[in-house]
């Protein structure tokens, strides 16, 4: 229930969304996380120890490969288009 006080935008702000909502900055901050987190996972150790690689690799992977692919998965044509495959696939596994 909404209160008189609040408007639908402080109330939507104090459920405080995911920090990468908040602006490209942001967004680009977190998958350059997640992407240094992954290289250091799945990297050699003594390949890691490269910051001149660990650079290069994650800046690709961030914004040529994630946010390419994050910013096509948003896209209103693109959930569509998934449905649209993905609804006869799921009657026939779900049919009863």
């Amino acid at each position: 229930m909404y209160s008189k006080k609040k408007s639908i935008v402080n109330h939507f702000y104090g459920y405080q969304p995911h920090p990468a909502l908040e602006n490209s900055e942001t967004e680009i901050q977190y998958l350059r996380k997640i992407v240094d987190f992954l290289l250091k996972t799945i990297l050699p150790s003594n390949e890691i120890q490269s910051s001149m690689l660990q650079l290069l690799v994650g800046e690709i992977l961030t914004t040529v490969v994630l946010q390419d692919a994050i910013n096509k998965i948003c896209k209103p044509e693109f959930i569509f288009e998934v449905a649209i495959l993905v609804t006869p696939l799921f009657s026939l596994f779900f049919s009863l």
